[in-house]
């Protein structure tokens, strides 16, 4: 949505834009990169070699899945900090908290 406002011969465009708070925006970056991911992996194991060797498999999962780590690096990228430490410790464990 977009106004405009005439004033002494010139023309000043005051945008009202419909904007998102960050929290919303890092939920939607999550939701596009973990749809993104599920189907990434789906194509990567159709095209795995098979093991043959017998050695047991450990299927223990990660602190983090892909999508949430993926999610803080492209949020780390498009903010603001210096290093991955200060954005984790500032940022992400003070307002991304569940």
């Amino acid at each position: 949505m977009i106004f405009y406002i005439l004033k002494s011969d010139k023309q000043i465009i005051i945008s009202k834009m419909n904007t998102l708070s960050l929290r919303d925006k890092i939920v939607d970056i999550f939701f596009r990169t973990d749809d993104f991911c599920n189907a990434f992996e789906h194509e990567f194991v159709k095209h795995q070699l098979p093991d043959h060797d017998g050695t047991p498999k450990h299927n223990r999962k990660a602190g983090l899945c892909a999508s949430e780590a993926i999610t803080l690096l492209i949020a780390f990228h498009g903010g603001q900090f210096r290093n991955f430490k200060h954005f984790s410790l500032h940022y992400v464990c003070v307002h991304l908290k569940r």
